[in-house]
Formats: structure tokens, sequence, C-alpha cells
């Protein structure tokens, strides 16, 4: 459910009348696009034929998966965006749900509808994925539900905010299943399940198969020649990082690959997106590794080949320049999740039944325990603020917690089992994607004040 959200400084002069042009270009653009038939995959399925029930309680990757709805045809762009690009980068990574075998297994589906009353969501929506570029702009991935006398319909969406969530348009989505809608398909389709966007304008949609747009959403392209599904991607200073499943795990078998994952590149925003596998010092091994970057430094946290020590890999490196190879506060054999802001990045190390988290504030280099009162679950989502706060999801209490240096404060946010999706885009704002204690209770959140509500 690893999950990373780039945002941009907002430096330039703002008109007067800019929300106005904008919601009037959205709906220009809405229109368009509900004239071309172009709001996403549809599913009509019999009542009879479908279980209804809440997101099982664990740790199911939400980054693929075989479940599905039908795709749809996919159609031209209809217009550009709305959004000016932004100028400098204020970005940070989202905490998402690992896996050990993220392309291959079955995601845990979530709710068929949402009957969230969060501001500005549209009715009836269960977001999986979102992503920001700037304090106001933002994408989210997820997927509708309507019932008729015998069927439910299930429509897959990406819609888009410039001012907050109050106002949301649809935008055209990639012509592909959604991984966690309820309802089951062949073993092995292609799905999406995740949403990334490196600026205003580029932006990629991935689980088993990779779709990206260079116009804001209006259009997407099947990415090919990538041999794997990707597990994760992240996007700052004009390259993207795509993480690479390349062959499926086989458990403990002495035949299982030694090596499964791959790291792989291009550039965007200055031309036509070239692909490539990135060259690495080590074999990132057969635990899903993590990725975060901080504004163009790449920090890979993997198992890879045994060391002394059994500690994690830990890679860094920038776009044209090899990556170095330091070692990590993870075990080798449980692996762990990492979380950046712009100062800091915290990582999530399993120990067992519950986990330490441990901070870097030198990419990934050095590493200093955390030592918080609160138990931590062995993968709780935790979104990084900077070298001392953060926000973690706590399940023994049901709530977000904010960590502060050593102390931990509930924050407005309780009554949940599960978080989907975690992440910060400055120090004040963020977006957290919950699941509640009851059916059909998936919310996209947002925060302005550091995450205390």
């Amino acid at each position: 459910l690893r999950d990373v959200l780039h945002s941009r400084g907002l430096g330039l002069p703002v008109p007067l009348d800019a929300i106005d042009r904008i919601h009037a270009g959205a709906r220009r653009r809405q229109q368009r696009r509900n004239g071309a038939s172009a709001l996403g995959a549809v599913a009509v399925i019999a009542i009879a034929a479908i279980a209804i029930g809440v997101r099982p309680h664990g740790h199911g990757s939400n980054v693929a998966g075989t479940l599905r709805t039908a795709s749809p045809s996919p159609t031209a762009a209809a217009a550009s965006s709305a959004s000016a690009t932004p100028s400098a980068s204020l970005f940070a990574s989202a905490s998402v749900r690992p896996s050990s075998s993220v392309p291959q297994t079955s995601a845990s589906p979530l709710p068929l509808t949402s009957q969230s009353s969060a501001a500005g969501q549209p009715a009836g929506f269960t977001p999986v994925s979102v992503s920001a570029v700037g304090l106001n702009d933002y994408w989210v991935l997820g997927y509708t539900t309507t019932q008729s006398s015998d069927a439910i319909n299930i429509t897959t969406m990406v819609e888009q905010t410039t001012d907050s969530g109050q106002h949301f348009v649809a935008e055209t989505t990639p012509p592909v299943s959604l991984a966690q809608v309820p309802t089951k398909g062949p073993a092995g389709e292609p799905t999406i399940s995740q949403i990334r966007f490196g600026d205003a304008n580029d932006g990629w949609t991935f689980g088993r198969t990779l779709y990206s747009t260079t116009n804001a959403g209006a259009s997407w392209s099947a990415v090919n020649g990538i041999s794997g599904g990707v597990v994760d991607l992240v996007a700052a200073n004009n390259t993207a990082w795509a993480l690479v499943q390349t062959a499926s795990s086989s458990g403990a078998s002495s035949s299982a690959p030694s090596n499964q994952y791959a790291l792989w590149s291009t550039s965007y925003g200055t031309g036509a997106q070239v692909w490539s596998p990135v060259a690495l010092p080590i074999s990132l091994g057969s635990m899903t590794p993590s990725i975060v970057d901080q504004d163009g430094t790449v920090t890979l946290m993997t198992s890879g080949p045994s060391r002394a020590g059994t500690k994690v890999h830990v890679l860094i490196g920038t776009a044209g320049k090899p990556f170095t190879d330091h070692t990590g506060p993870c075990e080798q054999d449980l692996g762990g999740t990492l979380s950046n802001s712009k100062k800091a990045i915290w990582a999530v190390c399993p120990i067992g039944t519950q986990a330490s988290l441990y901070v870097s504030k030198d990419a990934g280099a050095t590493w200093t325990a955390n030592r918080t009162n609160l138990q931590v679950e062995n993968s709780a989502a935790l979104g990084a603020i900077d070298d001392t706060n953060a926000v973690l999801f706590d399940a023994a209490n049901q709530c977000l917690s904010k960590i502060s240096g050593n102390t931990v404060t509930p924050t407005s946010v309780t009554g949940i089992s599960d978080v989907a999706f975690l992440g910060f885009t400055t120090p004040a704002v963020g977006f957290a994607i919950t699941m509640g204690n009851t059916r059909n209770s998936a919310q996209l959140l947002r925060t302005g004040d550091g995450g205390l509500t």
C-alpha cells in the first residue's frame, strides 16, 4: 500500500479569478468527456453473484491482485490540465502495505461502496490511491458503485481536484481493471492499483501493468517493454523510478529465484519517456523492496544478498550516478517500509508481531531508533513529516496518532480498522485513506495541521 505523494511550492502569483477559471475549464472538460463516455471501466454484476463485505483485517497489499472491473475502450484526450506547473519540490512519500509477492498474489478487496461523508468526496466513491502536486491539486484513483434491482455497477475512476477537494472532476481512466474492487477476474489479468504524479502533467497508474499520462490525466498510454509488474513508483526532479517484480516467489523452495526485483527509470517532462533498467551494485533479493525519493535522491531498502549482521541493504543514488550500498535498520529476513519527508526518512521495521521505528537524516546512510511508547504493528502505515514528527496508524487504539520526538498524541481520526494510504506533501498538509469498523467505510482524508485533525 507503499504510496508516494509529490508536491511543489506555489511561489507563482495567483490571478484573482484563478479559481473561477479552473472550475470553468474543469466543467468544460467534464462535459466533453461525458459526451465521449470516457468516465472509466464499468462492470455490471448480478447481486447474487457477489459477496458484499468489508476489507478483511490484515495487511494484504493494495498494489496489485486479481480483482477486477471490465475494461473500457480508450478515448482521446479532451483537454489539457487547468493546473499550472508548480516550481519547487516539497515532496514526501506515502506509506503503503508491503507484500512479498505483489503482482502475483490476490489483493484484499476494499468495500463494495463507500458511504463516506468526507467533504468533496464523490458520492459512493471508494478511494484507493492519491497523489498530489501541490497544496490544493491532487488526483484520486478509486471506484464507484451503483445498484439497480438486479445488478451492481462498478466504475473505475480517476478524479482530480484543484481546490483541496471541494470539487472533483472525473478524468479519463486507463482501459484496464482496478485491482481492489470486490469482484474477482482471471488470475494474472492486467490491473492497476495505484496512482502517482511527478508534476502537474506527468503521472502514472500501475500494478500488474503500467500506464502514463503527459496531460494531467486527460489521456493515458500503456507503457510497454518493462518486464514484470510495478510494485512501487516514485518521481521527482524530472526522473521517475519504478520497482518491478521480475519473478514470482515460490516460497521456501530451493528453486526460488534469488533476485525477484529490478529498478527501472525514465526522464519525464522534457521529452518522450524511455524506460530502461538501472544498474545496481547488488541484486535486490526476494523480499519486496521499499523506495522513496527525496527531491531527486533515491533511497532503496532491500534484503539483497546475505551479509554479516543480517541487516537490510540501503542503496542510495541519483539520476545518472551510481548507487552506493549502506547498512539499513531492518532485519534482512523481515524487510520493512520507508516513508520520507524533505528532512528525513522513517523506516518501519518488523520484529515479530510488532515493529520498531528508525529515522535517517542523511538519505538512509545512517539510522537512529525512535523510541516511543507506542506499540507499532509490524507493517503499520506511517507518514513522515520531518526528522522528529510523523503520523502512524495505532492499531491497538484504532486511531491515527502523531509522533513528536518520543511523545505520542492521538489525533481526531478514530474508530478505524486499517489504513491503506498515508503520506504528507508538506509538514502541514497530508492525506490518508482509512477503513472503518463498519461495512463500506473507506474514506479519503486530508489534514492541514500536521495530522492533528
